[in-house]
């Protein structure tokens, strides 16, 4: 008897042996990737939930702002950034043109004040849709989250804005603008931010550097800063830490003819 038991207890072993060599049936815990971020789900899409927590790739965000993201270690598919949160303190900036501020998470809870449009606010603990905000270093309360967008987001969707009103004002005060028996003074127009010194550029072109086109070309670029220096009015400085508008001649920024210097005007002078 004691002979089969030890038998049956070498058999029991040698199995067990077996099988974590093969491996289990039961796949193992994976991390996420390295270099990814943790973020919470703001409200649903795509088959997440608000509240679910995915890992996102933001080393390089298209101009959609669609990112890939990861949950259980594995790649799932892509998320519209604009869904997306942060799951420690963060900055973020109000989309909503009037946002409530309640006492607690709760639509029923009583209002405590509102923030506008634009305004910046420090988030924290988000839980159920809703984040607890700080103004300027002072507790408000709660909002919901749906109506928050971090910056990085908020500055895309306001380039696209400069995109449309450009291309309106380029059409009612530049395109038209003529020398020389009719020939057009400016070119064409770009808008464009630079990521690494969080720059965003209004840029113009022209063909004339010299002669009587410089004239009308300095008198275009006192227009320009007043409808640059309106826009930006509009947009926190989190969003856009600085910009710049100029008028360069040609089709590159090579020779600057005109442009903004410490918020002044100035223009090549005539030869």
């Amino acid at each position: 008897m004691m002979k089969r038991s030890r038998a049956w207890l070498l058999l029991t072993i040698a199995v067990a042996a077996c099988k974590a060599q093969s491996g289990s049936d039961v796949p193992p815990e994976v991390g996420p990737p390295a270099g990814l971020t943790e973020m919470v789900v703001v409200w649903g899409t795509r088959g997440l939930d608000r509240g679910d927590t995915v890992f996102v790739d933001l080393s390089d965000v298209p101009d959609d702002l669609g990112v890939d993201y990861y949950s259980g270690g594995r790649l799932h598919g892509t998320l519209p950034l604009e869904a997306l949160g942060p799951t420690a303190p963060s900055t973020m900036i109000v989309i909503s043109d009037r946002l409530n501020v309640r006492r607690c998470r709760s639509t029923g809870c009583s209002l405590v004040g509102y923030l506008e449009r634009g305004q910046t606010v420090e988030v924290r603990e988000y839980a159920g849709g809703w984040y607890r905000v700080t103004v300027d270093g002072e507790p408000r309360g709660y909002v919901y989250a749906q109506f928050l967008r971090l910056p990085f987001v908020y500055g895309r969707n306001q380039l696209q804005l400069f995109k449309g009103r450009m291309a309106d004002y380029f059409e009612r005060n530049l395109e038209r603008l003529t020398v020389d028996g009719g020939q057009p003074v400016f070119g064409s127009y770009k808008v464009h931010v630079d990521d690494e010194l969080n720059l965003v550029s209004f840029d113009f072109f022209t063909r004339y550097r010299d002669g009587p086109a410089l004239q009308a070309t300095c008198e275009a670029m006192r227009g320009i800063a007043s409808f640059v220096r309106q826009l930006m009015a509009e947009v926190p400085s989190e969003v856009f830490g600085s910009y710049s508008a100029g008028i360069y001649y040609g089709t590159a920024k090579e020779v600057m003819v005109a442009g903004l210097a410490d918020q002044d005007v100035f223009c090549l002078t005539p030869n």
